[in-house]
């Protein structure tokens, strides 16, 4: 009886702290957090060219998760999901095509510019950690929010620069910039501006985003009008699997 008692208090205290739905998220996010590691730790010890297989990737992918999210246009790939915001929040298969051009191209240094919560940004790291020793990722952003930090910057050459804007950074130059941040127009420019010229490879997200275009055209505006510009002394790669406009990864490379 008195065991029972222990019991009810101790549920009845839970409840008083917490609702339902953060008792689910804190479970959820626990167990995706030590999915997470699992899958980048067998990636760490998986073959190159195993890894070098875009089946291979989307099987990591899907193993690791995406965030969770009620986007209608995500219907086609709920097998990905996580259940929590944990994990990356590119389209699967256009996540693992980048992978695959990234992979081909070995790049040393890698400046992402918008981590949010770090899910694509350690899945990448761990990718392209194989294929180049001296390999070290930068994460900017205004905010830290990245997941699981202390435990991935331990096994992966990860490197922390938030609080940070893109002109910290202005006119160093790396192998492949990322950009992510701010979807203004003017905000993917700038960051394009300070960055991304000077970058062997410069890869957009959201190139598609119709979302974006009340902030002066948003991304597809910044896009396009960098596409137009550089077509002629670069080469012009857009991965897009949705028909309707929307997210989308756009790259310029300069080292053609």
């Amino acid at each position: 009886m008195e065991t029972r008692i222990n019991a009810q208090i101790q549920s009845q205290n839970l409840w008083d702290g917490a609702t339902l739905i953060d008792i689910m998220r804190k479970q959820a996010i626990e167990y995706d957090f030590n999915k997470g590691r699992m899958v980048i730790n067998s990636i760490l010890l998986a073959d190159k060219t195993e890894i070098n297989n875009r089946s291979f990737l989307l099987d990591k992918i899907r193993d690791y998760g995406c965030a969770y999210q009620g986007w209608n246009l995500y219907a086609p790939y709920q097998q990905y999901l996580n259940a929590s915001d944990y994990g990356p929040l590119q389209i699967p298969t256009e996540l693992a095509d980048f992978l695959i051009f990234s992979i081909q191209k070995q790049p040393q240094s890698f400046l992402e510019v918008g981590v949010m919560y770090g899910g694509f940004s350690v899945l990448c790291c761990a990718v392209l950690s194989k294929f180049n020793k001296d390999f070290h990722y930068i994460c900017v952003d205004i905010e830290d929010n990245f997941r699981d930090w202390q435990y991935f910057s331990s096994i992966l050459p990860l490197e922390k620069a938030i609080p940070a804007t893109s002109a910290d950074f202005i006119g160093k130059k790396f192998d492949l910039v990322y950009i992510d941040g701010d979807h203004s127009y003017h905000g993917m420019k700038r960051d394009f501006m300070n960055v991304g010229r000077h970058a062997k490879f410069c890869a957009f997200h959201d190139i598609n985003a119709t979302e974006y275009d009340h902030l002066d055209g948003g991304t597809r505006r910044c896009w396009n009008d960098l596409k137009l510009s550089y077509c002629h002394s670069a080469s012009i790669w857009e991965i897009s699997h949705i028909a309707e406009e929307w997210m989308g990864i756009g790259i310029i490379d300069f080292n053609t």
